[in-house]
């Protein structure tokens, strides 16, 4: 628990927000970290958001949501990578075996980050911020997750396929 607060008022000069991944830290040990930031909050004033995983049920979503409202969490990071392999339609059987273990992130996340900004857009308070993330490689993608419910969006693998321009032209196109 001290060294996240350590790193939360460490990096309070340098960070607008924070985000902590769920499923990273069991909700037993993180319920109390929160709490403990929460006194912190009040002095450094900065948000942390949740950052959800891209297989997420909606039923576990529920449960989610009432643990970010019990702690305080300023709102939600949808979604981060998945597990599912079938999502890979560009890939042959051979290549998706070579990748490996572990999380897929990209344009294969989009439709399921749609989905759970789209859940939770009707089912968190109306205060709570909503960051679509997963997928997001054109400006029609982001405007997709902003209809979804989507107050901002957050990308990545554009960076990487498109260059740093990529936030102006999907600046310029989005509402």
């Amino acid at each position: 628990m001290t060294d996240i607060l350590d790193l939360y008022c460490t990096f309070n000069n340098y960070a607008d927000y924070y985000t902590i991944n769920w499923g990273s830290i069991a909700p037993d040990i993180l319920g109390p970290i929160l709490i403990t930031l929460f006194q912190h909050k009040q002095e450094y004033k900065k948000p942390v958001f949740l950052k959800l995983p891209a297989d997420l049920t909606f039923e576990k979503a529920d449960e989610i949501i009432r643990f970010a409202i019990q702690h305080h969490i300023e709102g939600f990071i949808a979604c981060g990578p998945t597990q599912d392999r079938s999502l890979l339609t560009r890939s042959t059987p051979t290549e998706i075996n070579n990748i490996g273990a572990g999380g897929i992130s990209g344009l294969p996340v989009l439709q399921k980050s749609l989905k759970t900004v789209k859940y939770l857009s009707e089912h968190t308070p109306k205060d709570m911020l909503i960051i679509g993330a997963g997928g997001i490689i054109t400006s029609q993608d982001a405007q997709a997750m902003l209809d979804a419910g989507a107050h901002l969006v957050q990308i990545y693998s554009a960076f990487i396929y498109e260059g740093p321009y990529i936030v102006k032209r999907i600046a310029k196109v989005c509402k």
